[in-house]
């Protein structure tokens, strides 16, 4: 679940104009239920149904300190 106190454009690679420009759907911040590689289609948490021709699902990830000095 993303935290609602940082910007999802925080994150973003490259600015909207390039994914709009280049026809991607960025979606940030939501949960996938089911990902149906034969129809090419997933369904989100809320129920929605997106179709897709090349899929990237970035998970994420949550920084650790290490116990090591320096």
């Amino acid at each position: 679940m993303a935290d609602a106190s940082i910007p999802d454009d925080s994150f973003a690679l490259r600015a909207q104009q390039w994914y709009d420009d280049n026809q991607i759907i960025l979606k940030q911040g939501c949960e996938v239920n089911a990902i149906n590689p034969e129809d090419k289609t997933v369904t989100f948490a809320d129920g929605e149904q997106m179709g897709w021709d090349r899929l990237v699902l970035a998970t994420g990830a949550t920084p650790r300190a290490l116990s090591i000095s320096g």
